[in-house]
């Protein structure tokens, strides 16, 4: 299979089956997290507020993945 075509075949995907959708956005979020934690702590000194965190790592990971099926 090429790029190509396992692009599109992941981009179906996604677009059809839900629970593997959750399974990208849960893994997306989650590097977002752990990158904007560590950033805190080594720029700020303390970690992130995580109840922020949380919405906005699983708002920007559907953000990706929504561009990603267009």
């Amino acid at each position: 299979m090429n790029i190509q075509k396992a692009v599109e075949k992941l981009q179906s995907t996604l677009k059809d089956d839900k629970e593997y959708r959750e399974v990208w956005k849960a893994n997306i979020a989650m590097a977002f997290q752990d990158e904007f934690d560590d950033w805190c702590k080594n720029k700020v000194g303390r970690n992130a507020a995580p109840d922020h965190i949380h919405k906005i790592s699983n708002n920007a990971a559907d953000r990706f993945i929504d561009r990603l099926i267009q």
